[in-house]
């Protein structure tokens, strides 16, 4: 039971930590998307 308690731990750790590495590279995309978008005015 407890090596079943120490997995979800893990889980949700791994969880914690990664969830914020699809969010930054959406944003990363979204600021590249951005500045193509500015500089086609620019032009």
């Amino acid at each position: 039971m407890s090596l079943l308690a120490d997995l979800a731990q893990l889980n949700w750790g791994a969880l914690v930590f990664l969830a914020p590495i699809p969010v930054a590279l959406r944003a990363a995309t979204l600021a590249q998307e951005a500045v193509r978008l500015s500089a086609r005015v620019d032009i």
